[in-house]
């Protein structure tokens, strides 16, 4: 994850809102692009007249979403594993297809970068989605034993 601290005028702001719109990236993107093509400087410094900062501290939303998946299949295992009492013949014979389910939603739910969190393209929404299947999975298995 990087950290990106950025001061610009507001003219500048006002550009790079512009060409960030038209070329259909996020304002954290076009950021990054412009870091990158102008150079960057590890020095700080704190402003001294009024400008307009931008923070970047966000994953991507595929990595957000890779990092649910991850975090479900390992709660998933630990889950039927331990508080179920799942056997272990069962829990490896079933996890051949939850190692398809969960990598199909990591691969191929259709989140995109700057859409809202929670709406139907972002990665909360979809994470959310694949923590209800884990539930959904965990209570299918205690009701069955």
């Amino acid at each position: 994850m990087k950290t990106v601290a950025v001061r610009v005028s507001q003219e500048m702001w006002r550009r790079l809102k512009e060409e960030a719109e038209a070329q259909g990236r996020s304002m954290g993107s076009q950021l990054l692009y412009e870091a990158g093509r102008l150079g960057s400087t590890s020095e700080y410094e704190p402003p001294t007249t009024p400008a307009a900062w931008y923070h970047v501290t966000r994953l991507a939303a595929r990595t957000q979403l890779s990092l649910i998946v991850a975090a479900c299949v390992m709660g998933l295992a630990i889950s039927l594993k331990n508080v179920v009492g799942v056997s272990s013949e069962v829990l490896t014979s079933d996890f051949v297809i939850y190692a398809i389910i969960y990598p199909v939603f990591a691969l191929f739910a259709p989140v995109r970068e700057g859409a809202k969190a929670w709406g139907p393209y972002g990665a909360l929404s979809w994470g959310l989605v694949i923590v209800l299947t884990t539930v959904a999975i965990v209570a299918f298995y205690a009701v069955q034993t």
